[in-house]
């Protein structure tokens, strides 16, 4: 086991105190000034997230240490899914959320579910933080 995987649990840990601590100031404030200098705290702190998963995960590839666990999935149900868990976060920024997957991909596909899961979240997550108000599209052809 690496160093960068035995710290990476702190890391974690650190960086989600941050985001709810921003959350909650965010909650608090009238001034629009404070208000923008917390929201560009806030996608720091989604940007550093972000970059220790690419991190963690470059290194258990290095490590030798990814594995995949396929099974059979809807990949229309995970991207719907995935903009619908997002979509309160994105109306908190004025921003919508719309999802598609072309028709030759409703039948079930093959693929590790979790970590799809968890890089279209990243992914959206970020598109979020620093869209300007709007809507996202996010389309499965």
């Amino acid at each position: 086991m690496s160093l960068l995987s035995q710290v990476a649990p702190d890391i974690r840990t650190t960086v989600n105190t941050l985001t709810g601590t921003l959350s909650l100031l965010r909650e608090s404030l009238l001034d629009e000034v404070l208000l923008n200098l917390v929201a560009n705290a806030e996608a720091s702190t989604h940007q550093l997230f972000s970059l220790l998963g690419d991190i963690v995960s470059y290194d258990a590839l290095q490590q030798g240490e990814i594995e995949l666990n396929p099974s059979q999935v809807y990949l229309a149900d995970l991207i719907r899914g995935v903009a619908i868990s997002l979509q309160t976060e994105a109306a908190n920024r004025s921003v919508v959320i719309e999802s598609s997957c072309a028709e030759s991909l409703s039948e079930r596909v093959w693929m590790d579910q979790l970590k799809l899961n968890r890089a279209l979240d990243a992914i959206l997550r970020y598109a979020i933080v620093i869209s300007r108000p709007g809507t996202i599209k996010l389309t499965a052809k």
